[in-house]
């Protein structure tokens, strides 16, 4: 016990202690720090992938619409255009390039924006991906147009 008393012990062990609670404060600010950019991660990630969903059921609802409204005009007007009523592979392109032009207006700048963010990709490599997904879409719309019954 006499050693307790010793003022020189006490100063190390004050010393020791402090460097203990010094420690353990940096050591669980780094876990807060870290705990902080992995919920902000997570938080990222499911908000781009809430506007991901949301912006993909858009554009999947705008393609079906839109794909059915060239059936009506553009593919009626570019099979009278030939001799056999048929479409042309450039004539079919031409229509599906319209339609994904008119789905990107329908989206405007706004969820053009929101979704190069949610594809994580920003400049012509985003409007790409976007790009591809509205063309997927209108194939999609095609392929449950064909599987329908002809109708009268």
């Amino acid at each position: 016990m006499q050693l307790l008393d010793d003022p020189q012990i006490q100063s190390q062990l004050n010393a020791v202690l402090m460097g203990v609670i010094s420690l353990f404060f940096a050591i669980l600010t780094g876990l807060i720090a870290w705990a902080s950019a992995a919920v902000k991660k997570w938080l990222t990630a499911k908000a781009n992938y809430a506007v991901f969903h949301a912006a993909s059921d858009k554009i999947f609802a705008l393609a079906a619409g839109l794909v059915d409204e060239a059936e009506q005009t553009l593919v009626k007007e570019a099979k009278a255009a030939t001799a056999d009523g048929k479409l042309t592979k450039d004539d079919a392109i031409r229509i599906r390039d319209e339609v994904v032009k008119r789905v990107m207006e329908h989206l405007g700048m706004e969820g053009v924006t929101d979704l190069q963010g949610a594809f994580g990709h920003a400049g012509q490599k985003g409007i790409e991906m976007i790009q591809r997904m509205i063309r997927t879409a209108i194939e999609a719309r095609i392929s449950e147009r064909k599987a329908l019954p002809a109708g009268p």
